[in-house]
């Protein structure tokens, strides 16, 4: 997991500074089952605004209450939400990704 976080901080802080000044980065985290990935990121990127999402109940209810644990502002959707529709969005994405390398 740490490898996935650094990977992301890196990617967040040069994102950022691509963007005008006073706009905040946008994480999005698919599946986020207990959230630690994304609670991890926005505990290192100040600047950083997260969302996760999941098919499961018991794992949104696991990331807000984790998200509460660690006073981390965190948008927590599950299905129904906007969730199928951001899942088939990621997997183009991912395929995108993987056709450039």
């Amino acid at each position: 997991m740490q490898e996935l976080v650094d990977t992301a901080l890196r990617d967040i802080k040069r994102i950022g500074a691509m963007q005008a000044a006073g706009q905040r980065v946008r994480m999005l985290e698919v599946g986020c089952g207990s959230g630690c990935v994304s609670l991890a990121i926005l505990n290192k990127a100040a600047d950083c605004v997260g969302m996760a999402i999941d098919v499961s109940g018991d794992a949104v209810a696991l990331t807000l209450e984790n998200a509460k644990r660690c006073a981390k502002r965190l948008w927590v959707l599950a299905r129904g939400q906007v969730c199928e529709e951001a899942l088939v969005i990621c997997k183009v994405l991912m395929h995108a990704v993987a056709l450039r390398q």
